[in-house]
């Protein structure tokens, strides 16, 4: 029987690179860069899971940045209303002050009809 283990080729011809009573999982390799599978499978996992601490860093970072744009986006919003409550109060103000000269004029127009109709 071990003569025919060492003998052994596979279906396309080529010869078994494993030795007598060795188990083909102990030898699997990547085949485009040889390593061994029991070094490149765990180094592999290690960098899915690097990877994926790090999108998961990346997007909580982007949901901060979005919570903040919120916040500065209803601060302005914030600032355009105390704007114009500010205008509006600026326009009364104005208002404010020109209407005794409004109330003066009424006063004096009136004060002259009284004078016209009754005399001095």
């Amino acid at each position: 029987m071990p003569s025919v283990l060492a003998e052994w080729h596979y279906i396309d011809g080529t010869p078994s690179t494993f030795k007598v009573g060795e188990s083909s999982h102990s030898h699997a390799s990547f085949p485009l860069t040889g390593e061994p599978v029991e070094v490149t499978v765990p180094a592999l996992v290690a960098q899915c899971h690097s990877y994926d601490q790090r999108v998961r860093s990346l997007d909580q970072e982007l949901d901060k940045l979005a919570a903040r744009q919120h916040a500065d986006r209803e601060l302005i919003e914030s600032l355009h209303a105390r704007l114009a409550m500010t205008e509006q109060f600026s326009v009364a103000q104005q208002q404010h002050i020109h209407q005794p000269d409004l109330i003066i004029q009424e006063w004096a127009e009136e004060m002259h009809e009284y004078t016209s109709v009754f005399g001095q």
